[in-house]
């Protein structure tokens, strides 16, 4: 999973029931009751009769404890079988990759496993709610997401809950994929797909017009996509996607961008000092993209 699923205490007839505990537990009961066809409980900070009954429904049911202690603490077993439950719900897809852009695709989740991509997830504490491969809600309105979204193929209804998490990162996202009922939500494969093909499309002309400014231009000099291989730009618009196209990378990228200099820019990918806060899998990922770019000045 992508989010931290972890508990402070304790929730039950006899917990410590903490609000964000509680949040939690209730949660992960609904994805339980979604899949037994039972009524999901009301999100909200109280562990009541309904919660306490459905709570000894699991236990008994799927825990398999001959006497239910309608408790659930950290660590311990309901707690760990609640957690199973969740990503047993998950069913895989048959996936299509994108024309473009499979850098960045392969690098930003994966189909099943820990980072499962067709659900909502926080990948990092400076992120904000993210949908499929990369799609990130922290720098876009909630009006902005809300038409993405729709126009990628989810319902309205879905489009409409989901765009109040923009703006949120971090704990604040996470805990509204909680506090929602949006622990099991998953999107299609299609969807998934529409929706990295707008992402993709809005960081790669963010490449092109941070390339075209004025004072960039000025400092590093021109750089004119149709003479250097595609696969160059579908580099430097990976390192947009995860924001590793700045000022400060730019101060050592851009100039042989400009003079089309593969070889430079192929040695700099591989300096794994220049991207010492990028994780290792992301850089290894790149620097082998790099490494296969050919030499010339032909598309």
């Amino acid at each position: 999973m992508m989010i931290s699923l972890k508990m402070t205490g304790s929730v039950g007839d006899k917990g410590k029931n903490s609000s964000v505990d509680i949040y939690l537990i209730k949660a992960l009961l609904n994805v339980y009751a979604r899949g037994a066809c039972k009524k999901p409980l009301q999100m909200n900070n109280t562990f009541d009769a309904d919660s306490l009954s459905l709570l000894n429904d699991f236990q008994k049911n799927v825990v398999r404890m001959g006497i239910p202690d309608g408790l659930v603490s950290s660590n311990q077993r309901t707690f760990k079988v609640l957690v199973s439950n969740l990503k047993n719900s998950f069913r895989l897809s048959s996936i299509t990759s994108p024309t473009r852009g499979g850098l960045t695709w392969d690098s930003e989740g994966k189909e099943g496993g820990l980072f499962h991509s067709r659900i909502l997830h926080v990948p990092s504490s400076k992120s904000g709610l993210t949908l499929g491969r990369g799609y990130d809600m922290k720098g876009k309105s909630s009006t902005r997401v809300q038409t993405e979204l729709v126009k990628a193929g989810l319902s309205l209804f879905y489009a409409q809950k989901l765009s109040k998490g923009a703006r949120l990162s971090g704990t604040n996202a996470e805990r509204f994929i909680v506090e929602n009922d949006l622990l099991d939500f998953q999107i299609t494969a299609p969807v998934q797909l529409a929706l990295f093909n707008i992402a993709y499309s809005y960081e790669e002309s963010e490449v092109k017009r941070i390339c075209n400014k004025g004072d960039t231009v000025k400092k590093y000099g021109t750089v004119d996509f149709n003479l250097i291989p595609k696969s160059v730009l579908e580099l430097f618009v990976d390192l947009k996607y995860r924001g590793d196209y700045s000022p400060q990378t730019r101060s050592f990228l851009q100039e042989p961008l400009s003079k089309g200099d593969i070889s430079n820019i192929k040695m700099l990918m591989n300096d794994r000092s220049k991207w010492a806060q990028v994780p290792v899998e992301r850089f290894n990922m790149r620097s082998k993209f790099a490494s296969l770019i050919p030499l010339g000045v032909t598309p």
